[in-house]
């Protein structure tokens, strides 16, 4: 006699799960092990021509009275 399919479809689902776990905490280890941008890094500046920059505006030396 010859075993049922069942027994061969439940074991290539069970590995396929296997597989799509292994990958899911494969990619949670490689989001978790990037560098995290830093709060500085993401600022950005307004200049008096309204365009955008990442250098701080210079401000104008006032005359001192």
């Amino acid at each position: 006699m010859a075993k049922s399919k069942s027994t061969f479809n439940k074991k290539q689902i069970a590995d396929k799960k296997r597989k799509k776990q292994k990958e899911k905490l494969e990619k949670r280890l490689d989001k978790k092990n990037l560098p995290t941008a830093s709060w500085e890094s993401m600022i950005m500046y307004v200049d008096a021509d309204g365009n955008f920059t990442t250098t701080p505006p210079v401000k104008p030396e006032e005359p001192e009275s």
